[in-house]
């Protein structure tokens, strides 16, 4: 299984020992995150350090840690489906084109997300973290 990791979910793995932690850590899936995300990463940086609670060291290690279970997508790969993408998220949220771009490059893959937004279009099957622990579950048992 393919999935595109939208930065929230990320973000929520970064910030709390959880269940969204831990499964990134153990499901043997393919997590993919478009490069230019990484900016975001960034871009929030200090609002994630004090939410979190952790030092800059600690969070940099943390992310550095994450980040070894995603596979980033660089920007060239996305360029065929950003055009696409741009429409599709032109009404919802211009930021998420590139999730949008990364699974229409990944055509068997799913978007994880937990903006209601992105689940209103039609193109990217998008899944909240509910249904992919469900998906998971389903998987683990041979119901999928």
């Amino acid at each position: 299984m393919r999935v595109v990791l939208d930065a929230n979910i990320f973000f929520a793995a970064l910030l709390k020992a959880g269940a969204i932690r831990k499964f990134l850590f153990t499901t043997p899936w393919t997590f993919l995150f478009p490069q230019a995300i990484f900016s975001e990463y960034e871009e929030h940086k200090r609002e994630l350090l004090e939410k979190s609670g952790l030092s800059e060291e600690e969070i940099d290690c943390m992310t550095f840690f994450l980040f070894s279970y995603v596979q980033r997508i660089p920007e060239e790969i996305l360029l065929p489906y950003v055009d696409q993408a741009e429409e599709i998220v032109k009404t919802i949220d211009p930021d998420d084109m590139p999730l949008i771009a990364c699974a229409l490059a990944h055509p068997t893959s799913v978007l994880w997300s937990d903006d209601k937004a992105l689940k209103e279009q039609k193109t990217v099957k998008v899944l909240n973290t509910k249904e992919i622990m469900e998906l998971k579950e389903k998987e683990s048992q041979g119901n999928y």
